[in-house]
């Protein structure tokens, strides 16, 4: 009732009769909790009722049973050789049953027993999933096995195993689209996906261990079976396609040749020529010249002139093949070198590639400084002059990466490449002539309200934001991705309007490099901390122009953090008996503060019952990372707290850390929802002047381990386990499957023995997550799903 967009989704279930007695068709009604499985969402159902059927109930819905003719750019889309997943595609057809008519066949081999293949159509492509027991060899009766009333391949009797069709066969295909990750020709950048299709059907059922298909005769009945791969045949086939010339300048008439011949008997009808320039498609009819040479000569193009062409064949049979299959053939026109970094960025401000992406290697003469080093900063930008598309990112390698701050370059041939919507530049040929001792002036003043409105414009540029405020230091909500907000004050006041959401993120990845400031520095930054001048490039990803610092040194401000928190309590450990009748000392690890500020310690003791009762600053009036408590100091506090000679008492301890405007505790997570810290407290038994022998502990591990987490998958909680043969200091964290720390569970020294620590999830969104134990030099990681 709602139509087919965005109204699809995958159903699972752990009891294998609960869906088993429905067919196609059937309308019901259901529990569900949703999950994901990889990028594709997906319900577990329970309590399934039956309300009726299309065919008979409810006729207006049985057009749903039929595929959904889309064309597949709109799912997947090529950017020069990559293939990206079109978000809105995603949003409109995740889950959906649809069909590409005419496409043509990729074929990329097998892995682990399944075929790994693909379809191509109008410059698109789609790989194909193997979900369905018709399509998968591993699962088939014979192999691996299934469920024997299943409908699975019959791998030994009369289905044999699935064999993808010929590569460049021309083919109807139908099925679910989901996102699963598939790349089986390495076509899909890291970080990103392509949708793929997933064919359910093929004309064959085994119903009571007969097997029936398609078209058959049963009892003078045509049996008929939903077939959602349809072999139409072989389309044209191409060779040799040719330009005329290799160095094209805005006088030449280019020639586009190419053989092109008729599949299994069939001849050539018709071929065309697309070719695009400045955005302006035209289509040509080419020429037979001779035997299956077929040819059209281009006009001659302006001076630097991106051209793009791909050819169509129509034969005999109607049948029609596409060259390349996929994107275009490019070349460029150019009479002189390139003299700008402006004419490799500069687009038409709504975003896109740079217009010489997939050109291949282009003479140029532009000198530029090197206003971002991959030694000093872990990334590389160059920049020829203090304007609007005048930087660019530059990717790593044994040269560029040599390259400093401040040294002049002068570049003589380049390609640009795009990755996930960000330029940069690969310098084949360069030489550095000099230094630029003024390089801080190539850096363009902006607001972030101009940054944000014309991010294009100003991408891989060196920017200079003066008078700006932190909006958020969780620039995703709930999710802590590591970026923050800053926006632009203008003079504060009136001005200063911007809320969450409306100023400019400050980000801790970028695609080029590392970079030299951690995950987790969004947590320390204080929301509305006031920042005279923050200095970075701008760079983009999933969706946000964000802003990256090359060090902390590009904020100018004189308290914009709080203390890092994460430091290490060393001595006494945990659990540790200490006698009133000697000096303590505590001892713990440094830390900082991200602004430069100074900072001091105290420890702090606690009653049982975390009633604060003592606190003192550390030695050399809390600069140091120790405190010396005198005896006869400890043997009062003891009394203090009521603890007569000779017995015991058990208080915590910690310390906590100030850099002169906020004091935080040492800490072993972050809460996104309150924005604060879990302080770690450590016990100790205190006894007042009598003597108690050492503890001896036995039964200990005999090796590290760190145990796979219970239960696994979980939600929203689980427990993680892990050996100490010997007290070490423990690092236990958790990461997100792109590396993002999402939360640190230990951070202290720890005794020997067997512990076991509780991971709460609630924050977190469903998917796999990473967790690492660090103890000494023994170091384990193991995975964990989380669904929601």
């Amino acid at each position: 009732s709602m139509g087919r967009e965005g109204m699809s989704i995958q159903l699972v279930e752990s009891d294998y009769n609960l869906l088993e007695s429905y067919v196609r068709g059937d309308v019901i009604t259901f529990d569900a909790t949703l999950g994901f499985y990889n990028g594709t969402a997906q319900v577990g159902v329970e309590n399934v009722i039956l309300v009726g059927n299309v065919n008979a109930d409810y006729t207006d819905y049985a057009s749903l049973l039929e595929p959904w003719e889309v064309p597949m750019s709109e799912l997947n889309t090529f950017t020069g050789t990559e293939l990206y997943m079109n978000i809105e595609g995603y949003l409109q057809y995740n889950g959906a049953y649809v069909k590409f008519p005419s496409s043509t066949v990729t074929q990329a081999g097998e892995f682990n027993g399944r075929v790994d293949w693909s379809v191509n159509q109008g410059g698109s492509r789609m790989y194909v999933y193997d979900t369905s027991l018709r399509f998968r060899n591993d699962h088939a009766i014979g192999a691996e096995g299934y469920i024997p009333s299943y409908n699975a391949r019959r791998i030994d009797g009369d289905d044999g195993p699935f064999v993808a069709p010929a590569s460049g066969a021309n083919v109807d295909i139908s099925g679910f689209v989901n996102f699963v990750g598939d790349d089986p020709d390495g076509l899909v950048p890291s970080g990103n996906g392509a949708l793929s299709i997933n064919p359910f059907e093929d004309g064959v059922v085994w119903l009571n261990e007969a097997r029936f298909v398609d078209g058959q005769d049963v009892g003078g009945t045509t049996f008929s079976w939903p077939n959602d791969l349809v072999v139409n045949g072989l389309p044209p086939v191409f060779s040799n396609i040719m330009l005329s010339d290799s160095a094209i300048t805005s006088t030449d008439e280019v020639t586009v040749s190419a053989d092109i011949v008729g599949a299994e008997g069939a001849t050539i009808t018709a071929v065309s020529l697309t070719y695009s320039v400045g955005g302006k498609d035209s289509t040509v009819t080419m020429t037979n010249s001779a035997g299956d040479t077929y040819e059209f000569t281009l006009p001659a193009f302006p001076n630097f002139s991106a051209v793009s062409f791909h050819i169509e064949a129509t034969d005999s049979e109607g049948l029609t093949g596409r060259a390349p299959l996929s994107g275009g053939f490019n070349f460029f026109v150019q009479d002189e070198p390139i003299t700008s970094i402006e004419f490799l960025q500069k687009t038409d401000n709504t975003g896109g590639d740079s217009p010489l992406f997939g050109l291949g290697n282009l003479d140029v003469n532009i000198t530029a400084t090197v206003v971002a080093s991959a030694v000093t900063d872990g990334f590389i930008v160059i920049q020829d002059k203090a304007a609007a598309w005048s930087g660019i990112f530059v990717e790593q390698d044994n040269a560029t990466s040599a390259l400093a701050q401040g040294d002049i370059i002068n570049i003589t041939n380049l390609a640009t490449n795009e990755t996930y919507g960000v330029t940069s530049a690969i310098l084949n040929e360069f030489t550095k002539t000099g230094t630029n001792a003024e390089m801080d002036t190539l850096a363009m003043s902006a607001i972030t309200q101009d940054v944000v409105a014309n991010f294009e414009a100003h991408e891989g540029l060196l920017l200079s934001l003066d008078d700006v405020r932190v909006i958020t230091n969780q620039a995703d909500g709930g999710s802590d991705y590591g970026e923050w907000m800053i926006g632009s004050r203008q003079g504060g006041g009136a001005a200063d309007t911007l809320e969450v959401g409306e100023g400019l993120r400050v980000d801790d990845n970028v695609n080029f490099g590392q970079l030299t400031y951690g995950s987790n520095l969004n947590e320390h930054v204080k929301i509305g901390a006031v920042i005279d001048n923050f200095t970075g490039v701008l760079h983009y990803s999933y969706g946000n122009p964000k802003m990256i610092m090359r060090s902390l040194d590009d904020v100018t401000s004189s308290d914009w953090t709080v203390p890092m928190t994460d430091f290490v309590l060393k001595t006494p450990e945990e659990g540790a008996t200490i006698v009133a009748n000697e000096d303590v000392t505590p001892t713990w690890s440094a830390t900082t503060d991200l602004d430069g500020n100074t900072v001091r310690y105290e420890k702090v003791l606690y009653l049982p019952d975390s009633t604060e009762f003592f606190a003192a600053p550390s030695n050399n009036d809390g600069l140091d990372t120790e405190i010396t408590v005198p005896a006869t100091l400890l043997d009062q506090l003891l009394v203090s707290a009521g603890v007569a000679d000779g017995e015991s008492v058990t208080l915590l301890w910690n310390v906590r850390v100030n850099d002169g405007v906020d004091t935080l505790a040492i800490s072993s997570g972050y809460d996104i929802d309150t924005n604060t810290f879990t302080p770690i407290y450590r016990t100790a038994t205190f006894t007042n002047s009598s003597e108690v022998n050492n503890e001896v502990v036995a039964g200990l591990p005999e090796k590290f381990d760190l145990k796979p987490n219970y239960p696994n998958p979980f939600n929203p909680s689980t427990r993680i386990s892990f050996d100490l043969p010997e007290s070490a200091e423990v690092r236990l964290t958790v990461f997100d499957v792109l590396g993002r720390q999402v939360a640190t569970l230990v951070n202290q020294p720890m005794k020997a023995g067997s512990h076991t620590v509780n991971f709460d999830a609630q924050r977190l969104a469903s998917g796999v997550y990473i967790y690492r134990l660090e103890a000494g030099s023994f170091s384990m990681t193991r995975n964990m799903m989380l669904i929601k």
